[in-house]
Order: C-alpha cells, then structure tokens, then sequence
C-alpha cells in the first residue's frame, strides 16, 4: 500500500539535519554553553522513559565533559541480544522492531549531531555466541542477527546525520580466542551456586522458559531451569562485565536500555517513543492512533489485543525477509 510506504520514506526524512526539529537550538555554542545543552537534549523527556537517578545524570555530565573537552564523538552503548526470540515467526533475523528502534535513537541524537560537529557513536554491545549454550541458539542463527542489524544499520547510512556513527561489538571478541572465551566461561560457572542451591522466583521462571528453546529431553531434568540461570548469571555479571568494552569499565560512554535495571547509570530509553518492548524480543508494527501512525514494538501476545492487517512494502535498499509486509494494528472495536 503506497500510504504506508510513504508514511515509512516521510519517517526516515526526519532523521537528518536538513530536517530540523522546531525548538532545536541550532546557533553555535562553546563549552560549558555547549556541555550544558547535550545534557539537557540527551536528558529529553521527549526520549526517556523513566526519570534518571544523579548518578545517571552525573555519568551524562562526565561523559559530555570528556567529548566537548577533548573535540570526541559522544558515545552511547546500548545492551542487547544479539538474537531474534526464537518463538517469533520473524526470527532469526531482525525485523522493523529493530528498524524503528534504530529510528529512534537517531531521533534522539540527531541534535547532538547538529551542536557537536564529532557528532555521536550509536554502539550495540551485544551477547552473541553465548547465546548458544544459554538458550540453545545456533550459530548460524546468532550470525543472521547480527548480519542483518549491520545491514539495517548501513540502509540507515544516507538518512542519518553524518557524524552519526553506528556499530556493533560482540562480547565474545574481547578475548583473544573463542577458545579463550569459552575457558572464562566455564570456569566462572564452576565457581557459581550450585544448581540446588538457587532459587527461582516466578518473575525469573517465566523469563527461563520464554527463553529458552529446549533439546530434547532438556526438561527431563528437574533442575534444568536452575542450571540455565546458573549459567545466564556467572556469564552475565563474572564474564560480560569484565571485558574493557562494557560501561561498567569506561568512563567515556553513555549506557542506555530499554528497561529498567536495578542500580547502575543507565539512561532508559525504551525501544519507540511509545514502548519499552525489547526490540529483540518483539517485533514492529505501525500502531494506527486516531489518523496518525505511530511506530512502535510489541509481542506476539500483545498482537492478539489489536484488530491487525498486513500489507505489503518495498522501500528501496531496504533488504531482508521481515521487511516486505508490515502489520498495521488498532484497537479493536
């Protein structure tokens, strides 16, 4: 349907500088002038979704210090998976969940870019491999992803504000082998509560078993979920957390999720303007609003509530097998 394409070519117009927001300071400013302004912009209500605690705040004041002071890009980390939730029909490849997510953050940056001429980095540090031994993943799968997320980002290239850079780094290629990786691994599972010992909470069950894609005869064990969140937690918090690339060991980056977390300087962001859904976990619809389209990520459960159509797309260089139809949802009645 022409509308919708239209409606997705007008959406990605606005990512540039050319397209200026109204209100947006664009006279030339200097220092603490300058300083102050990213940390406002950066701090937009317009873009988080949660207030941010002081020591969020004070991280975005530190961080706008070292790039203005020393002529850098700002960095932003964002945390993720670097997998399609094996349950939906979309995986193993990223759909417009991840598009518009993209969107998004370019949205939210590209006044910095027009205040800060290094502009910003836009990095994805994401869990990849481990995946495989976590929730049975394949590699195959696991490289599809990431794949695809680059292709998105390359797509979004011409769109966006040039001084706007978009990477990915893996979490596993901060060791100098897999091998390596896989050693530190095992070992800090070996040093983790035994499986007995831990106890899950309804929350942490539910998360396990949406997760996590059985083998056969995976579940004929009794402690299997226990056994999965050893395994998520030594390599989350003993393995992930000590590799240089992760915010917890950088004083020159922003860290931003979807969700909240408890403790840690993270800006939350969500995943669209109207939704906190991990991109990687849902996928993207057009959400019809009175007369208006919205672009926004849901789960497959949340599908069920909304009157839905699908209609077919083709936006030129957009490639991959999730981007040549969209759902268009609304409230049913």
């Amino acid at each position: 349907m022409r509308e919708i394409e239209n409606f997705i070519l007008s959406e990605l117009g606005e990512l540039g500088l050319e397209k200026n927001d109204a209100g947006t300071v664009t006279e030339k400013l200097e220092g603490e002038a300058l300083e102050k302004e990213l940390c406002r912009l950066l701090l937009s209500h317009k873009f988080r979704k949660y207030s941010a605690p002081d020591i969020t705040k004070e991280r975005i004041q530190n961080v706008v210090h070292i790039a203005v002071s020393q002529n850098k890009p700002v960095n932003i980390c964002s945390l993720q998976g670097s997998y399609k939730l094996w349950r939906l029909p979309q995986a193993p490849e990223p759909d417009w969940a991840e598009l518009f997510m993209l969107m998004y953050y370019t949205l939210w940056l590209k006044p910095i870019c027009a205040l800060h001429k290094p502009g910003a980095v836009l990095d994805f540090f994401v869990d990849d491999i481990i995946m495989e031994r976590i929730d049975n993943y394949t590699r195959e799968e696991v490289t599809a992803y990431n794949n695809t997320l680059q292709g998105l980002m390359d797509f979004l290239k011409p769109y966006a504000p040039k001084n706007l850079k978009y990477s990915i780094n893996t979490v596993s290629s901060y060791w100098e082998s897999e091998e390596a990786f896989w050693s530190a691994v095992d070992k800090e599972v070996e040093k983790w509560e035994a499986p007995e010992n831990i106890k899950l909470n309804e929350e942490e069950i539910a998360r396990i078993e949406v997760n996590c894609r059985l083998l056969p005869g995976q579940d004929n064990d009794p402690l299997w979920r226990e056994k999965n969140a050893r395994y998520h937690d030594a390599y989350l918090f003993n393995v992930k957390r000590k590799s240089p690339h992760h915010p917890r060991n950088r004083t020159d980056v922003i860290p931003v999720l979807t969700l909240p977390i408890p403790n840690g300087a993270y800006l939350v962001l969500g995943s669209t303007k109207n939704s906190i859904m991990k991109h990687w976990f849902g996928f993207g619809v057009l959400k019809q609003e009175g007369d208006k389209l919205v672009p926004t990520v849901i789960s497959s459960g949340q599908l069920e509530k909304y009157d839905s159509k699908i209609y077919p797309v083709s936006i030129p260089k957009l490639k991959g097998k999730n981007f040549v139809e969209i759902h268009v949802v609304s409230a049913k009645g």
